[in-house]
């Protein structure tokens, strides 16, 4: 179950400088993806070059998608609100919390076998699942960008702050398989709290910043300063529920005096992993449950209960939905839900906000947990909080709002952030932060880890034994550890060695209950993997026995050990990883100065002075004295990751990870799955066109359509028939097992369309021939008075040369020869097609009259664009200096070195050509 984990700490590029850019995103290139991942529903956006972030809508328009997937008897994969549609009709065959089976390796999904195929079920992983909604989101987002699918590779991915380690390792592995490259994992609300920066919520009110200046903080690290913000995130979700206090601290940009966030300071998170909408769901089924029992005659109890019918179950619970969804607006709301059991139904039952209230009083009393486990852990009190935010559809129930305000001791909560939005729009932010394409204003974001990180070392053989056991232990990041952070660690090792990393236990304090992890819409799973220290990953270190070989002298038993510094980093996705690892030596070399030459006679003063330092450096007997080098031997070492064995007691690594087999039959059954329903699309479309193309023909040759009088003209009675007979064989075989393949149905409508073609072919071209000999004919007609009226604009005296012309001549004589060879044709051939009946072959098509009409048209185009013919040049008149017959005045000779001008060119615009 090996797989290295340096791999997996590529998932994160560790970058402190985030946030803040406006809706234009200025990159070079690449389109990012973000996905707010809920257990209930899925939104996607994008960040894209030149067009900022936006939020991308499904195939139905709709800004989310119920992350359900279903599989329909015939083997269609349905996906949204399709796939929760069509869950009340097959229970089994539909998964309505695909995210409850991530972090449980040996969590299967098995769907039965369709009625009609003898295939084995079909068994899928929670990263099988997960892997296609992120795959979904993909294809939302290609979509929306009108690009292929391979354009979109970089994601951020929100999870719940509760997320464990073999969680987001898991969620990874599934973006990995739907071909997805994971910049990080981000907990939503520290997403959802980016986006509230971003939108410049996180204004100070003066009471707190007077509190702040009055009272100090109970803690440091979260100390009330006055351009400080503090937040509280209440994600009340489908499945959970998480409270996040956030700190964001303001600054003033440049010489204004706005304030703009410089960085999002996560302090604590606190969980309820059950508290979400579908608890509060349960409890109005449990309502409408009794409600159609008792109309039933059903004691309470019964072994007949609509209780004990999961299809009832499902479809109570899509009702319950609505419901709770009417009441957040409602007063009260009415349900009937038509063949229930059988032709039973659930008549009108109205619920009211009072009995819904009254009934899950205890559930709803349960957001107090998660909210004062928050401030405690962030070391403040809710009179320091500057907003409340919710977040999650669930947190729009007016109770839940209710008691959130009593507790915090507030009149209103904060409604300014979307609910169901921020997180993604956040993500995308952060997506573009972490991309070097992006330029983005600078918004730091730190978030903290629940759970320790420690370290253990086997001690090395040998080693003086201190009691302390055959491991060496330490804490890398501590409970709360703000990250993305760094970590180095020494130890002394001759020889290679061995290292694992363990989550530690997380504070009993965290959350009311180690329930959680939904693995249906209807279940909990118990999960305690959080209370317990686990095995995060065991790692080789490998090449310390080279440093050693780089000594100058030979090592003895007493030289101390190779220093060994590993690296590790704990990154945005809340994952750890070995980023390095060197052995570095330091060895004490003697050396002894070799003497300076005897200068010359001849020395010069240089040589001297420097015979004079030299002379400092010896002893007074003359021998050099030994001098004392330190050098650091340095070399990088080699860290892999082990694959758990049997029997391994220190905790099943990789027990939540998938091996590279296991990722590549993963990755093999997704293609698989794609390639079906491609297949299936293709089949579809092929029929349509098929089932298309026989209802066309047909509709056609009914009499009274608009192209039965063309095709009664151009063919027989009996080419009709046998047309609709080959129509009608078409349509029957469509229904047969033989129209199965996609490929059938390609071949049978070009089978069909061989058949019509000829037919319907001849059909518009006998309508069109009319038209287009109508358009020769005008053609004809133009070309004949351009080409006179040229003619008679260049038979009057002009001024045109005589090359000029010859090139007018020509361009005439091609426009009337193109159209005496285009009349004589078209005489030719409707001579020819006055003797031939319509249903046989004609003489000539309207395509070919148009490329007559078009010939004529281009040589009468050239005549056009002839130029105009010059005017002719008239005589200069003589000056006052010229004799009666034009010469120059006596006594004034001609000067030899003026010629006399040319014909005309005293015509000016015959001095401009």
């Amino acid at each position: 179950m090996g797989r290295s984990r340096m791999r997996i700490g590529q998932w994160a590029t560790v970058a402190c400088g985030l946030v803040l850019i406006a809706v234009s995103v200025v990159a070079a290139a690449g389109n990012l993806l973000a996905v707010d991942l809920g257990s209930g529903y899925l939104k996607v956006a994008v960040a894209r070059p030149g067009k900022g972030l936006e939020l991308v809508t499904n195939e139905a328009s709709k800004r989310k998608t119920p992350t359900v997937v279903a599989f329909t008897l015939d083997g269609e994969r349905l996906f949204g609100d399709p796939a929760l549609a069509y869950a009340p009709k097959a229970p089994a065959r539909a998964v309505l919390a695909p995210l409850g089976y991530l972090g449980n390796a040996s969590a299967r999904v098995e769907i039965p076998a369709g009625a009609t195929s003898s295939a084995p079920p079909l068994t899928l992983t929670g990263v099988d699942l997960v892997a296609m909604i992120l795959a979904l989101a993909r294809q939302h987002a290609a979509a929306a960008l009108g690009a292929p699918e391979s354009s979109v590779r970089d994601t951020v991915v929100t999870v719940p702050a509760w997320y464990s380690a073999p969680h987001r390792a898991a969620l990874a592995d599934a973006a990995s398989v739907a071909g997805l490259n994971v910049l990080a994992l981000v907990n939503s609300n520290a997403a959802a709290a980016l986006k509230y920066a971003l939108d410049n919520k996180a204004s100070v009110a003066p009471s707190a910043s007077a509190a702040a200046s009055s009272s100090p903080s109970p803690t440091a690290g979260a100390s009330k300063e006055k351009d400080a913000h503090f937040a509280l995130f209440v994600d009340v979700g489908a499945g959970s529920t998480v409270a996040t206090v956030v700190q964001i601290d303001n600054k003033k940009a440049g010489r204004s005096a706005t304030k703009l966030p410089s960085a999002v300071t996560v302090l604590s998170h606190g969980w309820d992993r059950t508290l979400g909408g579908r608890a509060l769901d349960d409890v109005i089924v449990e309502r409408l449950v009794a409600a159609f029992d008792k109309q039933r005659g059903l004691p309470v109890g019964s072994d007949q209960s609509a209780a004990h019918n999961p299809r009832v179950v499902t479809r109570l619970r899509k009702e319950a939905q609505k419901v709770r969804e009417m009441l957040s607006a409602n007063v009260e709301a009415h349900v009937a839900v038509p063949s229930l059991v059988g032709d039973e139904d659930l008549t009108s039952t109205v619920v009211s906000r009072a009995d819904f209230e009254s009934d899950a009083a205890s559930t709803l009393a349960r957001i107090i947990g998660p909210v004062t486990r928050a401030l405690t852990s962030a070391g403040i009190t809710a009179d320091q909080l500057d907003a409340v935010v919710p977040l999650g559809g669930a947190s729009r129930t007016p109770k839940l709002q209710q008691l959130l305000c009593e507790a915090l001791g507030r009149s209103t909560l904060n409604k300014s952030v979307n609910a169901d939005e921020a997180a993604v729009m956040g993500a995308a932010f952060l997506a573009a932060s972490l991309s070097p394409t992006f330029r983005v204003r600078a918004l730091d974001l730190a978030d903290v880890s629940p759970r320790a990180v420690s370290v253990a070392v086997r001690r090395e053989p040998g080693a003086a034994s201190t009691g302390a056991g055959e491991f060496q232990n330490a804490t890398l990041f501590a409970a709360g550890s703000k990250r993305p952070a760094t970590k180095k660690l020494t130890v002394r090792r001759k020889d290679d060695f061995t290292l694992s990393l363990f989550l530690e236990p997380l504070p009993a304090s965290s959350e009311d209950t180690a329930v959680g992890g939904d693995a249906d819409a209807g279940s909990v799973v118990e999960d305690t993997s959080d209370l317990e220290r686990a095995l995060y990953g065991r790692y080789t270190v490998a090449g310390v026995s080279k440093v050693l070989a780089k000594r100058r002298s030979p090592a003895s038993e007493t030289d101390a050990s190779p220093k060994v510094t590993l690296s590790f980093s704990l990154d945005h996705s809340g994952l750890v990883r070995v980023d390095a690892a060197e052995a570095s030596l330091e060895e004490t070399v003697w050396t002894t100065p070799t003497p300076a030459p005897t200068p010359s006679a001849d020395a010069s003063p240089d040589a001297k002075s420097k015979k004079k330092k030299d002379k400092e450096s010896v002893a007074p007997e003359g021998s050099p004295k030994p001098v004392a080098k330190t050098i650091i031997h340095r070399q990088p070492l080699v860290v892999t990751e082990v694959a758990a064995v049997a029997g391994d007691t220190d905790g099943n690594v990789g027990g939540w990870r998938l091996s590279e087999p296991d990722l590549a039959t993963s990755r093999a059954t997704l293609a698989a799955l794609n390639a079906a329903a491609n297949d299936r699309t293709a089949r579809a479309d092929a029929l349509n066109a098929l089932e298309g193309l026989v209802l066309q023909a047909r509709s056609s040759l009914r009499l009274g359509s608009d192209d039965s009088e063309a095709l009664e003209v151009v063919s027989t009675d009996a080419e009709r028939e046998a047309l609709i007979e080959v129509l009608d064989a078409a349509e029957d075989w469509m229904y047969t097992d033989a129209a199965g393949s996609t490929a059938a149905l390609v071949a049978k409508k070009e089978e069909v369309s061989a058949a019509v073609s000829p037919l319907f072919t001849r059909a518009a071209d006998y309508a069109a021939r009319p038209k287009a000999v109508a358009s020769l004919r005008e053609a004809l007609a133009q070309s004949a008075a351009l080409t006179t009226a040229a003619r008679a604009a260049r038979a009057a005296p002009n001024g045109d040369s005589d090359e000029a012309k010859a090139a007018a001549e020509q361009v005439l004589v091609a426009a009337e020869s193109a159209a005496a060879a285009a009349s004589a044709w078209l005489s030719d051939v409707e001579s020819a097609a006055s003797g031939q009946p319509a249903t046989g072959n004609v003489s000539y098509t309207a395509a070919q009259v148009d490329e007559q009409a078009a010939a004529v048209r281009r040589a009468s185009g050239a005549v056009r664009k002839m130029p105009t013919p010059l005017p002719v040049a008239s005589p200069s008149p003589p000056t006052a200096e010229a004799g009666a017959d034009g010469s120059a005045a006596s006594g004034e000779a001609a000067s030899p070195d003026v010629s006399p001008s040319p014909a005309g060119s005293g015509d000016p615009k015959r001095d401009e050509l």
